[in-house]
C-alpha cells in the first residue's frame, strides 16, 4: 500500500510539472505581454498602412528569463518528485508569541493614519503621496519589530529574518514561484474576461501606484514608486501580512484555513477588484512557502521578485 501511494504521488506531481510546464511553453509569453503592457491610445491609421507592434529589448529579455526560469523549475521539481526526494527540507516556524491585542495595536494606528494617506491622495502632489505610503509602510515595520522587541526577542529570530542556511529553502521556494507564475497569469485573465462579461468595475482602475509609474513623466515620481515597491512594500507587508497575522491565526486554525484566509486579506488589501483573485492567490502562495521554509526572508524575496518584474516590463514599455 505505501509503494503505491507513493507511485500515486509520483504520477500527480509529474501530471502536474507536465502542466505548468505545457502552459509556461504555450500561453505565459503572450499571456504576460498583453498582462502588463500599458495601455495606449488608440489612433487611427490609413487602412493600407500594415501596424507592427515591436516589444522593447528589455520586456523580451525579462519575458525570456521568465519563461527559462519557469521551463527549467518544472523540470527541477520533475526530477525531485520523481526521485521521492523532499521538496523542502524540514523547517519549523518561529514562534513570535502573538495576542489578538498586537493584531488590534496595529489596525488601531493604520486606521489613525489613514486619514493622513486619503489626504494625500486627494489634495496632494503624488510624490507627497507616495512619501506618506512609503513613511506609513516603514511605520509598520518599526510598530511590529517594537512588539516584539517589547517581548525580549529579536525579529530575525522571531519571524525567520535570518541568512544561516537561507540558499537550500530559498532555491525551492524559486522553483515553485516560477511554475505558479502561468497559472497566475492564466488565471488573472480569466478573472478579467469575467469581470468584462459580467459588467464588473472597469479594468483600467488598476492599482494607483501602477497607473502613476506607467503614465507620470516624472523622474522623482518614478525613482519613489521603485523604491516603495522593491524595497519597502515587500518589507512592510511581509511582516504585517505572512509575520504577524498569518503566525497569530495559524496558532488558532489549522494551516488549510490559514493560507487562504491570510490570501484574501492580501487579496483584498490590493484592490481594486481587477486584480484581486490573482493577488488572493498569491498570498496564499506567500503563506505556503512561509510555512514550508520556516524564514520570513522567502516570501519576502518572493515579493521583491514579483514586483521587480513589473516594474521592469513597465518601464520598458515606457522607454521603449
Amino acid at each position: 500500500m505505501t509503494c503505491q501511494a507513493t507511485h500515486g504521488r509520483r504520477t500527480a506531481g509529474r501530471l502536474v510539472c507536465i502542466l505548468a510546464l505545457a502552459a509556461a511553453c504555450s500561453g505565459a509569453y503572450g499571456a504576460a505581454v498583453r498582462t502588463t503592457r500599458p495601455a495606449r491610445p488608440i489612433t487611427t491609421q490609413p487602412a493600407a498602412r500594415a501596424i507592427t507592434i515591436t516589444e522593447p529589448p528589455a520586456a523580451r529579455l525579462v519575458l525570456a528569463f521568465g519563461l527559462t526560469a519557469v521551463a527549467l523549475s518544472c523540470l527541477w521539481l520533475w526530477s525531485t518528485i520523481a526521485s521521492g526526494r523532499r521538496l523542502f527540507p524540514p523547517a519549523r516556524l518561529p514562534e513570535p508569541n502573538w495576542t489578538e491585542l498586537d493584531v488590534v495595536v496595529v489596525f488601531v494606528v493604520l486606521l489613525l493614519v489613514s486619514p493622513f494617506t486619503h489626504l494625500l491622495n486627494t489634495h496632494g502632489r503624488p510624490e507627497q503621496f507616495l512619501a506618506g505610503c512609503s513613511l506609513v509602510s516603514l511605520l509598520m515595520v518599526c510598530l511590529v519589530s517594537g512588539l516584539i522587541r517589547r517581548r525580549g526577542q529579536t525579529p530575525a529570530g522571531a519571524l525567520g529574518l535570518g541568512w544561516n542556511g537561507l540558499g537550500r529553502r530559498l532555491a525551492p521556494a524559486l522553483a515553485v514561484f516560477f511554475v505558479a507564475v502561468p497559472l497566475l497569469i492564466g488565471i488573472n485573465r480569466g478573472w478579467r474576461w469575467l469581470l468584462i462579461h459580467v459588467g464588473g468595475p472597469s479594468l483600467d482602475a488598476s492599482q494607483k501606484l501602477v497607473k502613476q509609474l506607467a503614465t507620470s513623466s516624472s523622474p522623482a515620481v518614478a525613482l519613489q514608486i521603485i523604491v516603495a515597491a522593491l524595497l519597502v512594500a515587500p518589507l512592510a507587508e511581509e511582516m504585517l501580512f505572512r509575520g504577524l497575522i498569518y503566525r497569530l491565526l495559524r496558532k488558532r486554525v489549522r494551516t488549510a484555513v490559514a493560507v487562504p484566509a491570510v490570501g484574501v486579506l492580501f487579496g483584498v488589501f490590493h484592490a481594486p477588484v481587477s486584480v484581486v483573485l490573482p493577488m488572493c492567490l498569491f498570498g496564499g502562495l506567500l503563506c505556503y512557502l512561509y510555512e514550508k521554509t520556516g524564514r520570513l526572508v522567502v516570501p519576502i524575496a518572493i515579493h521583491f521578485l514579483f514586483n521587480l518584474c513589473q516594474v521592469t516590463l513597465i518601464l520598458s514599455y515606457r522607454l521603449g
